[in-house]
């Protein structure tokens, strides 16, 4: 018959070899011998924690902490048991036990780092990291996991180094390969990056997160044929994987099945409630499906806000800033499209005419991969902060220490937000835009969304979490490109509609509606043209999708980028606005080109974008509110030679003498707006 001793060895044996069975069964033999033997009931704990029983986890290693509680690895244990029970405060206290109780244990510190990273602790986590490989300094493991941490804090180059070291002293270790590719994805090295990935996989073929990340290149070279395949041999091996099933989501959402990425972003975000990716990622995909109501967009973004009111600390630093109302005020925007992107349109005139001596503006990049229009973006604003990467409570540190007085998200629900930030309450009053995805964030700690009468009529508040801001006129103005063509004069001969919106904004149902139109206009076709169908196969794909079009759609890609482009709107009698996601810069560009737009109008922000356009272009009644209109407007506006002879002459003027090209009076608008709201928060706190 074994001694304990020599039991709880073969315990220890079966448990790390996976045969849980067999070790929990030695585990209770030592328990009927010696029922206070700490070091069973302890692992007794972590096998239930290892196999989802989290609350018996928790009851059996307080237990062990009651008879021998000088071990930090029961604490640490009883960490991670009471964190995945959602008891956060709790986690915290015991993972900072487990730290003073190990003055010198490197595997203690890496792992309680990793605990603290989980819990958004990040200035704790970096305490952990430095200090495990101040006792192994040769370990590649700690080398790694500091800079996995670095990377958080921002601090890129140093955590390419920590990488680097990693491998030079275990040049065999996929996740160090899988690490410094991610670094490379994400500064936009895509070669660099699959490099790094395809050599993890050499190592260890069925490594999950090596085929995710390998994926991601796919999908960003718009090879997504490649990149399903790849997600899916990631989830052959973990069916539950959540990233690989929210990018999954996102491969089916650019081929337009929008049904297939909702449901995969609804598994993503049941294997983990607490990531908020996924969930962002269904409230976006969502925008896009036909039926879709303001109602339901606000009941997921409120179920987002739920899941991450879980992750954030109970509390925060007071804000100081001055309750003066007329003061002059620092404006913080945050956003990952300081870019060429449709964003810069709309955020570089505004923020070329703010009144300096009445607001200073500060930018929060999220930009992975900058150009020149970031440059612009940069020489805007009064202060320029790179952001990108930095944790969200440092981000926080960052606007507190600044002095942010109102804080501007232009991303919603789009990649890239920090919405999980706003949760801190980086300022003392937060606004969000139609400048993202475009809808509600359903953020608690986001006061007002800044719209116009268009975009959000009367009866619209009740899709909102935020207090509605409705400008007098557009919710933001048009730059167009100086460099840009004149307008053909001629209206070509031929029927063309033309769409060049991102057909992944163009559901089934709009597809048999505009079947409808062209079957009403004989000799009617339409071009669809963008860069989604630039790669033969994806232009296939977009064709089978679209074939009750049929031989009347014609399809074209980008070749040189819309700029070597803009010669298409000649051939264009009249453009159709996609549905049920609306365009803005899609419409606004062709009218400026003198091409006039029919937009289909919604319910909800997403399906009104041309109505706000349209309406301040003096083309109220190219929009439609039912099917009915639409197919009626249509066919008049493409047989009406004479009108739209004089649009090609008269949009370019018209829209410059409107709102929609007026910067310095919509900025003044949003001035008001934001003095107002700034007033507002003053008076609050006098009473």
């Amino acid at each position: 018959m074994p001694t304990i001793p020599e039991a709880l060895a073969l315990a220890v044996h079966h448990h790390n070899n996976g045969r849980f069975g067999d070790a929990e069964i030695l585990y209770r033999k030592i328990l009927e011998v010696e029922p206070r033997h700490a070091d069973a009931i302890h692992l007794l704990g972590l096998l239930a924690y290892q196999t989802g029983n989290h609350s018996a986890a928790v009851s059996l290693i307080t237990e062990a902490i009651g008879i021998s509680g000088q071990w930090p690895v029961y604490h640490q244990h009883l960490a991670l048991a009471l964190q995945a029970l959602g008891r956060r405060d709790e986690a915290l206290s015991s993972a900072r036990t487990a730290l003073s109780l190990a003055p010198a244990d490197g595997e203690v510190f890496n792992n309680l780092g990793n605990l603290f990273q989980d819990l958004g602790h990040m200035d704790e986590a970096m305490a952990c990291r430095e200090r495990a490989l101040s006792v192994a300094p040769g370990n590649h493991l700690y080398r790694f996991n500091l800079g996995l941490t670095l990377e958080k804090f921002g601090r890129v180059e140093e955590a390419v180094v920590m990488y680097e070291e990693a491998l030079r002293i275990h040049p065999d270790f996929p996740e160090g390969l899988n690490g410094l590719g991610e670094l490379h994805r994400k500064a936009g090295r895509l070669d660099e990056a699959a490099a790094c990935y395809q050599k993890a996989l050499a190592l260890r073929a069925d490594f999950p997160d090596a085929l995710n990340n390998l994926g991601l290149v796919y999908s960003s070279r718009g090879m997504l044929h490649e990149a399903t395949a790849v997600f899916r041999r990631c989830l052959a091996l973990i069916p539950r994987h959540d990233a690989a099933l929210s990018n999954l989501g996102n491969v089916y959402q650019l081929q337009g099945d929008i049904e297939g990425a909702v449901d995969l972003f609804r598994r993503a975000a049941e294997v983990n409630p607490d990531l908020a990716v996924p969930r962002s990622n269904l409230i976006f995909a969502l925008t896009h499906v036909h039926d879709v109501t303001g109602a339901t967009l606000l009941h997921e973004a409120l179920a987002w806000d739920r899941a991450q009111s879980r992750t954030v600390p109970a509390h925060f630093p007071s804000l100081t800033n001055t309750r003066d109302p007329e003061r002059r005020l620092r404006i913080g925007f945050v956003s990952a499209d300081f870019k060429d992107h449709a964003v810069s349109y709309f955020l570089l005139p505004l923020f070329r005419h703010f009144d300096r001596s009445s607001f200073e503006l500060v930018c929060y990049n999220e930009v992975l991969s900058e150009d020149v229009v970031t440059g612009w973006f940069r020489e805007s604003v009064d202060c320029w902060r790179d952001s990108r990467g930095i944790h969200d409570g440092g981000l926080a540190d960052m606007c507190r220490a600044d002095g942010i007085d109102i804080l501007v998200d232009c991303s919603g629900h789009s990649g890239g937000n920090r919405l999980a930030a706003f949760k801190r309450r980086l300022a003392p009053v937060q606004v969000t835009t139609p400048l993202g995805h475009g809808g509600t964030t359903g953020v608690a700690e986001i006061d007002y969304f800044l719209s116009d009468a268009y975009l959000t009529p009367e009866g619209f508040d009740s899709q909102f979490s935020e207090k509605l801001i409705r400008l007098d006129r557009v919710f933001a103005p048009f730059e167009p490109k100086e460099f840009w063509p004149d307008p053909a004069p001629d209206v070509p001969d031929e029927l063309l509609f033309g769409c060049f919106g991102d057909p992944v904004r163009i559901s089934l149902k709009t597809i048999d509606l505009w079947k409808r139109l062209l079957d009403a206009a004989p000799g009617a076709r339409i071009l669809f043209k963008n860069k989604a169908y630039g790669h033969p196969a994806m232009e296939q794909h977009w064709r089978a999708r679209f074939a009750p079009l049929a031989d009347r759609a014609l399809f074209e890609g980008l070749p040189g980028g819309w700029f070597k482009n803009m010669d298409v709107y000649r051939r264009v009698r009249v453009m159709l606005d996609t549905f049920p996601s609306s365009g803005a810069t899609s419409s606004l560009i062709p009218l400026w080109m003198g091409v006039p737009v029919l937009t289909r109008a919604g319910g909800h922000t997403l399906q009104r974008f041309g109505a706000s356009i349209l309406n301040n272009a003096g083309l109220g009644d190219l929009v439609a509110e039912t099917d009915e209109v639409f197919l009626e407007t249509g066919c008049a506006l493409l047989a009406d030679a004479p009108r739209l002879e004089r649009l090609r002459r008269s949009l370019r003027p018209a829209m410059r003498a409107s709102a929609l090209c007026d910067a310095a009076g919509v900025t003044r608008e949003w001035e008001a707006a934001f003095r107002r709201i700034w007033r507002h928060w003053c008076e609050e706190g006098r009473s």
